[in-house]
């Protein structure tokens, strides 16, 4: 895992929350009203960010760095 002192916004919290319950990145998407390859970027980021592998790594570093504290 890479350190990131950075915080994501509702937006990367809301499209990771909605892969990690299992949305497609398209379903995903569609509901946070970015198109599948904004999204696709997104995440893309969010894993170069912190080094993670998986979406699912992504998942455990993220509650790791506490971005899940906030999430509604």
């Amino acid at each position: 895992m890479r350190a990131t002192g950075r915080l994501i916004n509702d937006l990367e919290r809301t499209l990771l929350r909605l892969l990690l319950d299992g949305h497609t990145v398209a379903t995903a998407a569609a509901t946070i009203f970015v198109s599948t390859r904004t999204a696709e970027a997104m995440l893309a980021r969010l894993r170069r960010e912190t080094g993670a592998p998986t979406l699912y790594a992504l998942g455990a570093i993220a509650q790791r760095l506490g971005w899940h504290d906030s999430a509604a």
